[in-house]
């Protein structure tokens, strides 16, 4: 109820967010598909050692589950500090457009150099799972961060420090959306692989 609410009292917002991760995507996948032959060779050795990785080699999960979170909280931490700038909201949009890209990239990227069929099983397995939660979550603070930037010109000093708190409240919730996420790709991902 209060999620259908959210979405349709920003659905401008997110229909825009949506145009431009779509046209980062797009880019990213063309980019990817006109790589040449040798950089393709070596992603396709590098995908292949991963996944061989979890089926011959007792890795630290530990160790993965830092990278993981780092990486997952990566994007989270760079819109919080855009929102809190008053020309951030172009920044946010663009980054967006980034993150599109970089989803596009890897997904070609992994088709294209592993094959349809192993990069579509490595694609469902490995990519769609985690970010089938991250892509909303995403957008959720990238929206929070484009009003939160917005308002910064017409807040009042006495408002600042308890807006800016609850800005970050939101964006430590989604912190710990993104940690379980991290923790689903160790633990749950990680083990399919075996």
């Amino acid at each position: 109820m209060i999620l259908k609410w959210h979405i349709n009292s920003h659905r401008v917002a997110y229909f825009i967010m949506l145009i431009i991760f779509t046209i980062g995507f797009i880019v990213g996948a063309v980019n990817s598909a006109y790589l040449k032959n040798d950089i393709k060779q070596e992603s396709m050795n590098y995908i292949e050692m991963f996944i061989e990785s979890f089926k011959t080699e007792k890795i630290d999960k530990s160790i993965l589950l830092k990278e993981a979170v780092v990486a997952n909280l990566k994007p989270l931490v760079i819109i919080w500090v855009l929102g809190l700038v008053i020309i951030g909201v172009p920044l946010i949009f663009m980054y967006i457009g980034f993150y599109g890209y970089s989803i596009g990239f890897t997904i070609s990227l992994v088709l294209n150099t592993v094959g349809v069929l192993k990069g579509s099983i490595f694609v469902l397995l490995a990519l769609i799972p985690q970010e089938i939660v991250l892509i909303p979550v995403i957008f959720f603070v990238s929206l929070n961060g484009i009003i939160f930037s917005n308002m910064i010109g017409t807040m009042l000093k006495s408002n600042f420090k308890r807006n800016v708190i609850t800005y970050s409240v939101i964006f430590g919730i989604s912190g710990v959306i993104v940690i379980l996420v991290s923790l689903f790709q160790v633990y749950v991902i990680g083990n399919v692989f075996k």
